[in-house]
């Protein structure tokens, strides 16, 4: 344990890079797109975004009952395409017994009201708001009949099973044009049939995935350009035998965010990059995947001598050096002196490690009624600390509720919950309630249900369908629901009344999932999410809950990139990050880091501190202490090393 006390061969790009001298003519391309989400309405008040079907019925006769909606994200579109087609694709599953050969099922863009999939129904578009009213169905029901464009394809669709498409290019071109009008589409019901018939399709819920819609766009790109050039390479920090060089990302030429080879030199670099060393140590290592065109990204070159300067380049390319790669300009240089030796730090220092326990004759072993591994833990109102779930095997949760109380050190087993989870959240609710989200239950399903424990037992919230990964960071909102930052990019909320329902919030920034990164509210609805991915990312975001329409933002980015580390929220209101790998893959002790790094909320920068001296990455924990030192313990698995 640890203590830290808060206070102050060849070359592989030619020597001059250069872009390949023939460039292709316009080139086409298909991009097939899975919906963001689908779902059907019918004339109730149900929303049916986790069916497996996807329904569209006449009924009464002449009168359509249900209508499909889906969405599609075009963001994998390359930017600058032209359009040629786009061809939505659905698969027959089940067809009504009756004698008519065929049915008419029309396409439509949704026009006025942008809806959400995981809430609407008949009535709303996002389970409050209204649909356009009209009379089209029955009960004035209004179906969104009077929030859609005309049809931009009609077929009438017999009874053989099978993929059906419909020519959606007037549509897909729309949201090209005008991105913020993609409320998405709806497929309609054939109002000119009579009573009971139907034809219903898969949707992406189908366990089948073969069976699962998806939309075809292809599009044609004249020939690429040459990649960009980065003009703002500069040194950020740098220690005994590392810098961290930071950049703006450019284009590939393409479109997409370019890949870039970083070299450095004993000052003067001059014009010996073909001679200079490519960066094999450290985050910067060739190739450095771009993740967004414009963003801020921060590297770091390992190895370097004690008390030297270097100069650093790089340039930016696509396609794979030494076999297709297509370069940009060098960048410019940037000079940065590694310090002579490891000094004191400057804020904070490490204790020496401490073995555990500290004094053993003061240990008194409680059992819990049950294997307390991998579950969820909060504390209650009260003071006493709800347990849901536990190790029955790996992946697979025990359905146990155990309640700890510190005033008496007893355990006590509630009622179990519906299911058993493994790796789920816990959440206390303002009105003392607990939620309880996410997991594998004893057969290692993934539970799709929350759960409440109102301090006797629990109830499930059956609208709240949602799969979630292990450990969902949830935290409560300003508005009393429940926020889910990730891992996924797409945030979203819960709301617990009643029996449940979920919202989509707010993107991140980062796109790619933050799994293993660490996310922490660091004042009232403010949160951090730091790091995680694979490979691991440095970058920060943050969100304000409490402003109207909230939106995650980057902040600084850490000298480090790391994934299993934890951050601690300090009684200054700063956040502390220790331990974590740079490396890819599950843990991976040979990217470890032990430098410790502190953000600030007021300057939005990082601070980094002393270094630890164990590797701590997965199953490591960092606590902040009464007398307001940071314990920083444990660390390894099963398959891995000796654990710490």
């Amino acid at each position: 344990m640890l203590l830290l006390h808060a206070c102050r061969d060849r070359p592989s790009a030619p020597t001059a890079p250069r872009a390949i001298p023939i460039a292709p003519a316009a080139q086409t391309a298909t991009t097939v797109i899975s919906p963001s989400g689908d779902t059907y309405l019918n004339i109730n008040d149900i929303n049916y975004a986790t069916d497996a079907l996807l329904n569209l019925y006449t009924w009464p006769n002449d009168t359509i009952a249900n209508a499909i909606v889906m969405k599609f994200d075009l963001s994998s579109i390359p930017a600058g395409a032209t359009l040629s087609s786009a061809t939505l694709h659905l698969y027959l599953a089940e067809s009504d017994a009756s004698p008519d050969p065929t049915y008419t099922v029309t396409v439509h863009q949704i026009v006025n009201d942008n809806p959400d999939i995981t809430t609407a129904t008949g009535y709303t578009y996002d389970g409050v708001n209204g649909w356009t009213p009209n009379g089209c169905c029955r009960g004035n029901i209004p179906l969104a009949q009077a929030d859609i464009g005309p049809p931009v394809d009609t077929k009438d669709i017999d009874k053989t099973a099978g993929f059906k498409q419909w020519d959606v290019t007037a549509i897909v071109r729309a949201w090209l044009a005008n991105p913020s009008a993609n409320f998405g589409l709806l497929v309609n019901s054939d109002p000119s049939k009579l009573r009971d018939r139907y034809r219903f399709f898969s949707s992406s819920e189908d366990p089948t995935a073969s069976h699962r819609p998806y939309l075809t766009v292809v599009t044609e790109t004249g020939a690429p350009g040459a990649p960009g050039t980065v003009t703002d390479l500069a040194v950020q920090t740098s220690s005994d035998n590392a810098v961290t060089l930071g950049f703006t990302e450019v284009d590939d030429g393409t479109g997409h965010a370019a890949t870039y080879q970083i070299r450095y030199a004993l000052t003067p670099i001059g014009a010996g990059w073909g001679s200079a060393t490519v960066v094999t140590q450290g985050t910067c290592t060739a190739p450095l995947a771009g993740t967004t065109i414009g963003a801020h990204k921060s590297c770091t070159v390992q190895g370097l001598a004690a008390g030297t300067t270097y100069d650093f380049q790089m340039v930016a390319y696509r396609g794979t050096i030494n076999q297709d790669a297509t370069f940009g300009g060098l960048s410019n240089v940037a000079t940065g002196t590694t310090t002579s030796g490891t000094p004191e730090a400057t804020v904070g220092q490490w204790s020496p490690v401490l073995p555990a326990p500290f004094v053993e004759v003061h240990f008194t072993a409680i059992p819990a009624p049950s294997l307390l591994f991998c579950a969820g833990h909060d504390f209650l109102p009260d003071g006493r600390l709800l347990v849901a779930g536990g190790h029955l095997d790996n992946d697979r949760g025990l359905p146990n509720t155990n309640v700890f109380d510190p005033t008496t050190n007893t355990w006590q087993a509630g009622p179990p919950m519906a299911r058993g989870r493994w790796y789920p959240t816990n959440t206390t609710l303002p009105d003392g309630e607990m939620l309880t989200i996410g997991g594998r239950d004893e057969s290692g399903t993934v539970v799709t249900l929350p759960e409440i424990w109102n301090g006797s037992g629990w109830r499930q919230l059956t609208t709240a369908s949602l799969e979630l990964p292990y450990y969902p960071r949830m935290f409560v909102a300003p508005d009393g629901r429940v926020f889910y930052a990730g891992e996924e990019p797409q945030s979203r909320y819960l709301s617990v009344a009643g029996t449940g329902s979920w919202t989509n919030g707010p993107v991140r920034q980062y796109t790619p999932w933050r799994e293993y990164g660490s996310a922490v509210m660091y004042e009232p609805g403010k949160i951090l999410y730091v790091g995680g991915g694979d490979p691991p990312t440095n970058t920060a975001e943050i969100i304000d809950l409490n402003q109207p329409n909230p939106s995650w933002a980057y902040t600084a980015s850490m000298a480090f990139a790391r994934r299993q580390m934890n951050a601690t929220l300090l009684p200054t209101g700063d956040v502390l990050v220790t331990g974590g790998t740079s490396g890819s893959g599950f843990n991976n002790p040979v990217g470890a880091v032990h430098a410790a790094e502190l953000w600030s909320p007021a300057t939005g920068a990082w601070t980094t501190l002393a270094s630890n001296a164990v590797t701590r990455i997965y199953h490591s924990t960092t606590l902040l202490l009464p007398d307001a030192r940071v314990l920083h313990t444990g660390s390894g698995d099963w398959l891995g090393p000796q654990p710490e």
